[in-house]
């Protein structure tokens, strides 16, 4: 995995890109990423992003980071991968996912097949990490899997999405790698599901290992 080299700056770290991104289903591959700021990935802020995946590449980054957008703020994240990519957390941040650190909106048909997720923790104890997206903020998540290790040192860890919040809906997700949790609520597909959300069509293969409550 390359973990030095030129710095790739997230699209819309400070601003949100606001609009479409369209990948036209190219991929980008050898991207490296090591900051401890926000909103790390290929983009940091973003609207819509279909059709892109990313390969072969490191990121480490704080609060909401994933290795295609970090926070998608509305719209669509549609049709999105991360293939045998690291994504990891600096220390005292929360929210990371193989494909987004956090939505608001819906994502579908993403994946992360063999990438590495790695939450630490914030001063609260909480992760927010996921093997597709660390935070379901508002919205739905369909036809999402992961096939990478997930693992977290806080709270909210999950094989599909670590933290689903209230009246957000997961549908036709499944995970197939390990879950790996230090804190509470662990799971196969989401860590925790918030009051009024749905869980539907969805299932677990992969060891999932909690050392904490739930």
């Amino acid at each position: 995995k390359l973990t030095l080299g030129v710095e790739w700056v997230p699209v819309g770290k400070t601003k949100t890109l606001v609009g479409t991104f369209e990948g036209n289903n190219h991929y980008i591959k050898g991207v490296y990423v090591n900051s401890d700021t926000k909103f790390c990935g290929i983009f940091g802020n973003t609207n819509t992003i279909k059709n892109l995946t990313v390969k072969n590449s490191y990121i480490k980054g704080g609060t909401c980071s994933g290795t295609v957008v970090g926070a998608v703020r509305s719209g669509t994240i549609e049709n999105c991968h991360n293939i045998n990519s690291t994504i990891e957390l600096y220390d005292e941040c929360r929210g990371v996912g193989g494909v987004a650190g956090q939505v608001k909106g819906v994502i579908k048909n993403c994946t992360n097949i063999g990438g590495r997720v790695v939450g630490k923790k914030d001063a609260n104890g909480n992760t927010q990490t996921g093997g597709v997206v660390g935070t379901l903020v508002a919205g739905r998540a369909q036809d999402c899997y992961n096939t990478g290790n997930v693992t977290g040192e806080g709270n909210y860890v999950g094989g599909v999405i670590g933290g689903v919040n209230p009246s957000s809906t997961v549908q036709d997700c499944y995970n197939t790698g390990n879950v790996t949790g230090e804190g509470n609520y662990v799971g196969g597909v989401a860590g925790d599901a918030g009051t009024s959300s749905t869980v539907q069509d969805c299932y677990n293969t992969g060891n999932v290992t909690g050392k904490g409550n739930w």
